[in-house]
């Protein structure tokens, strides 16, 4: 288990927050670092590079919901569509204008679309690392989930051959996602963090301890603000 111990350090948001607003192609018009509130102009970071957040209208479908509470919200279709444009630094949301104009709702149907495609973007990148991780680690894992976690980096049921990684990570450099898997599967070996845990990552990611500070420092931006 990796528990993130600086999600709520102050330092933490002001060093992320002046990274954001010198950092290259997060445009004029980026209001402010949200992650919370995921607004047109907003700044997030995914895999450590900012962007700046856009909206794409459609149309309204002619059989749409337009009466949502929050839990219909999560069963809509066509408004979770998320997807980042590189070449001009945008993390676009599409959304119907029937969302779009209802802010309680859009505010929701953000939450839950941008939560979905961090999943997907660390789903895509363990398919490769955790294979790697189990190779270098003589290791099998027999089952691993991607999950919002508000605490952990990652968890091991080593006795189940589990393991699970938060989705905050896609918001981090790709190197830190490498870390925390191969910190997970090392505990299918080594269930604590002695010596024999500390030989393996030791053996694999030489500088694994500060990794870990710099992202623990870095806390859980999805609940920052």
């Amino acid at each position: 288990m990796v528990k993130a111990t600086g999600q709520s350090h102050p330092a933490s948001k002001l060093s992320k927050f002046s990274f954001l607003l010198s950092a290259g192609g997060v445009g004029d018009h980026a209001s402010r670092v949200s992650y919370r509130r995921l607004g047109e102009g907003d700044c997030v970071e995914v895999w450590g590079e900012p962007y700046t957040i856009a909206f794409e209208i459609v149309q309204t479908p002619v059989h749409f919901p337009h009466h949502l509470n929050e839990n219909e919200a999560r069963f809509v279709e066509r408004v979770d569509e998320v997807r980042l444009e590189k070449d001009n630094g945008h993390l676009v949301f599409v959304l119907t204008d029937c969302i779009a104009n209802n802010k309680q709702h859009s505010a929701c149907v953000r939450r839950i679309a941008f939560e979905n495609f961090l999943k997907k973007e660390v789903v895509a990148r363990l398919e490769t690392i955790v294979p790697q991780a189990e190779r270098a680690l003589q290791a099998k894992t027999q089952h691993w989930t991607v999950r919002t976690m508000k605490s952990r980096w990652g968890s091991c049921r080593y006795e189940r051959g589990k393991i699970s990684i938060t989705t905050d990570l896609a918001t981090h450099r790709p190197i830190y996602l490498t870390l925390i898997a191969f910190h997970e599967v090392a505990h299918m070996h080594a269930h604590n963090h002695g010596v024999e845990f500390k030989a393996l990552m030791d053996k694999n990611i030489p500088s694994w301890r500060q990794l870990q500070k710099d992202l623990d420092a870095q806390g859980m931006r999805m609940y920052l603000n």
